[in-house]
């Protein structure tokens, strides 16, 4: 548990006035930090959330396939996955039986279906700020641009409830 997880579990309020004091800071604009309530959910010093999709991570391979969000794959392998997963089957991503469009199909469509969007109503006006940020606004230095808006994305994140936070990472 790094140093985060630490201040979340003692004092979920105080890291998120934290995490809003040096987003503040970072994108330097008028944008009304009163006007976001996080979800801060406290984590019990036992829990622990998967960092990995389905339980494998995908490869750099996968990554670089074309489309793996755009294009579908088969339905029927899709339906198969999906059932694995609901039966609450561990499933081995790496035995080839599933393409990496396939999972991501399979993601895509558990996203689409979540009762609430990943990026909570009371986020979103922060993360619709954070990616309009021009880069005058920020830097007149093109690398510092992206160094401050990684900075505030990865803040924002930490922003988020738990569960959604750990589907993004």
């Amino acid at each position: 548990m790094d140093a985060i997880d630490v201040l979340r579990v003692k004092d979920s309020q105080l890291l998120g006035q934290l995490i809003r004091s040096h987003l503040s800071f970072i994108i330097d604009s008028n944008f009304d930090f009163d006007s976001i309530e996080p979800k801060v959910t406290k984590r019990k010093a036992n829990q622990t959330y998967s960092s990995s999709i389905f339980g494998s991570n995908l490869t750099q391979e996968d990554l670089t396939k074309e489309g793996i969000f755009r294009k579908s794959g088969s339905v029927l392998r899709q339906s198969e996955l999906k059932d694995l997963i609901s039966a609450g089957i561990t499933v081995d991503l790496t035995a080839n039986r599933f393409t990496v469009h396939d999972c991501c199909s399979v993601l895509k469509k558990f996203c689409s279906e979540l009762p609430e969007p990943l990026i909570t109503e009371s986020l979103f006006p922060l993360f619709k700020h954070i990616s309009q940020l021009s880069r005058q606004s920020l830097s007149p230095n093109h690398s510092q641009h992206n160094d401050k808006k990684l900075t505030a994305l990865q803040l924002f994140v930490l922003l988020m409830p738990a569960p959604n936070r750990q589907l993004l990472l």
